[in-house]
């Protein structure tokens, strides 16, 4: 995926110029979010139970999000848990990959290991 055009914001994101090859390499090929926040977690040396007590989310929908079990995505509680665990960069517990370089078990990219 071309990065770039998830990572422009504000006004240089709509500044941002589609070629026709970049609109043939989008058309069809549909997206999908994958959480990585149960490897913040091992990472940083932390729990599921901890991440709630610091988030004030309930550890029931903290175990969800760490598994992927969740249909909609709330970005309070993304915000709540980058603010904990002081993320650099939203990429360290929320991505977006083409449904080809996800693995359709797990919803992880090909290649991906929980240690990363």
């Amino acid at each position: 995926m071309k990065s770039r055009y998830f990572t422009k914001i504000g006004e240089e994101a709509t500044k941002s110029k589609w070629t026709a090859e970049d609109e043939e390499e989008y058309r069809n090929e549909p997206l999908v979010v994958e959480l990585y926040i149960n490897q913040a977690l091992k990472k940083r040396g932390l729990n599921q139970k901890q991440l709630a007590e610091m988030t004030g989310i309930r550890p029931a929908a903290i175990s969800q999000l760490c598994r992927g079990f969740v249909d909609r995505l709330n970005l309070d509680h993304v915000g709540r848990i980058g603010t904990a665990l002081r993320v650099e960069s939203i990429e360290e517990i929320v991505r977006l990959v083409k449904v080809s370089e996800a693995d359709a078990t797990t919803m992880k990219p090909r290649g991906h290991r929980d240690e990363d």
